[in-house]
């Protein structure tokens, strides 16, 4: 496989790891177990019409692009994820006309931002921690000197 395949493909990592675990809802479980997989769940409904946007854009963004720069992109799509939801977020709360309090929303709003830095951020890390697994079994050809 190419490099540039396995970093497209790394864009379902979102996708494919929360179906995968979600049917670990219905085991018995330890209680934080269950959380932990509960949150994923939960964090990747909320966040799937934001991602599908960020990662159609990527998709067309990293179009021709050598491994450096797929490198590079992977490592800002975490903050393309964050502004865009935190874009959507903000746009539901203006058109809702349903908010009381402004400094409770905009709390909420970077509460939001950070939680979606730290699972784009664990899902690059998660991507890159398994290209360099499938370069040491042969599956992926390096495409250029790092």
């Amino acid at each position: 496989m190419r490099t540039a395949t396995f970093y497209r493909c790394s864009l379902l990592l979102p996708v494919a790891v929360p179906a995968v675990l979600a049917p670990l809802l219905a085991a018995p479980l330890r209680d934080g177990l269950r959380g932990a997989i509960g949150m994923l769940v939960i964090v990747s409904i909320y966040a799937a019409i934001p991602y599908v946007i960020v990662a159609l854009g990527l998709l067309r963004w990293m179009t021709g692009m050598i491994e450096r720069e797929m490198r590079s992109a992977a490592l800002v799509a975490p903050w393309a994820m964050t502004g865009t939801m935190v874009l959507l977020a903000g746009l539901l709360g203006l058109f809702s006309g349903g908010s009381d309090s402004w400094a409770m929303f905009a709390g909420a709003l970077c509460i939001l931002a950070v939680l979606s830095l730290a699972f784009g951020y664990a899902y690059v890390g998660r991507a890159h921690g398994l290209l360099a697994l499938l370069r040491a079994c042969g599956w992926v050809e390096r495409e250029e000197p790092v």
